[in-house]
């Protein structure tokens, strides 16, 4: 069970860029994306502002796609989807004491960060 978190982590972070690098195309960031980008203040709840349509394709369908594609153990997925979120209501929190002042910066300036762990934004820079 243990080996599957840094994959799903992978995989999920890879399809999480792709989906969040197409929402901050014209059409997709006027329409669905901006919801989420509308409050730069911060706050742990930030995480879940955002339109319906955002959250399925970019939080949601990575992570279930991701467990899908691995094969994944029920519990694992389950610890996942739980770590994820306090991982999420962290990075929205104010807080930078562990790193997560990119997060803040992509926020503030639209600054080209798409991934959630920084995988995908090292390899596809």
């Amino acid at each position: 069970m243990c080996w599957q978190f840094p994959l799903l982590g992978i995989v999920v972070d890879f399809g999480h860029y792709f989906v969040h690098r197409a929402m901050h195309s014209k059409f997709w960031y006027e329409h669905i994306h901006y919801v989420h980008h509308s409050l730069n203040d911060g706050g742990p709840l930030t995480a879940y502002y955002s339109h319906p349509l955002d959250f399925l394709l970019g939080i949601t369908a990575p992570v279930v796609l991701g467990w899908w594609t691995i094969h994944g153990d029920l519990k694992a997925f389950l610890v996942y989807v739980f770590l994820a979120q306090v991982g999420a209501l962290y990075i929205h929190s104010g807080q930078s004491w562990l790193g997560n002042k990119w997060h803040y910066q992509h926020h503030a300036k639209l600054k080209r960060v798409y991934g959630l762990f920084g995988i995908s934004d090292f390899c596809l820079k």
